[in-house]
């Protein structure tokens, strides 16, 4: 969860998830509209706790953005405060040295994972391992960082792994995520007013 440093006292950056439920946010929240975060934290907390989560976030009315807009008002100063953001938008305001900062007391860190895998039937099966492998290599994970901002927090020395140093991670149980991930999507999207 990242916060401008410029408007958000170091007292008042978000400890805790409910901390952004504080009233003093109300309107000067930003919200994405990518819900799987929400998703992923039920996994954790349970369905009830979350909706009731999603609804007195709803009640701060949030302005909803996407995520790339979300990192645009936040280096802008528009806002306070994000609900959640990618990380590789994060890094890439760290790097034109903008006034933001993650708030990282807040557990758990959700982790959205992207994954490289062969698809079935696909022509050159051997290349397609070959770029899995080279994906994990130092080199690999260079790469990875330099356009996308992205690594693994699995692979020491990464600047995924250096982040994930000493925090509570969450990351999705492939079976919760498939069986509820696309309903919970849609549910807590319709509670913050996106549907």
């Amino acid at each position: 969860m990242p916060s401008s440093p410029n408007l958000v006292r170091p007292q008042d950056v978000p400890k805790t998830w409910e901390d952004i439920l504080d009233p003093k946010w109300n309107g000067k929240i930003l919200v994405p509209t990518g819900m799987q975060v929400w998703a992923l934290l039920a996994q954790q907390w349970g369905e009830e706790k979350m909706e009731g989560f999603m609804r007195r976030l709803a009640a701060l009315k949030p302005v909803l953005a996407s995520y790339p807009e979300t990192e645009t008002r936040l280096e802008s100063g528009e806002y306070a405060l994000v609900a959640n953001q990618l990380s590789p938008l994060l890094a890439t305001s760290e790097e034109k040295k903008a006034p933001v900062a993650y708030a990282l007391e807040v557990k758990p860190v959700v982790v959205q994972l992207d994954v490289v895998t062969q698809v079935k039937n696909v022509r050159h099966p051997n290349a397609a391992k070959l770029f899995m492998a080279f994906s994990l290599t130092p080199e690999g994970q260079e790469v990875w960082w330099k356009y996308g901002k992205r690594t693994s927090p699995f692979l020491k020395g990464t600047p995924a792994w250096k982040f994930a140093q000493g925090k509570e991670l969450l990351i999705g149980d492939k079976d919760f995520l498939l069986k509820k991930e696309q309903e919970l999507v849609e549910q807590y999207g319709k509670i913050i007013g996106l549907r």
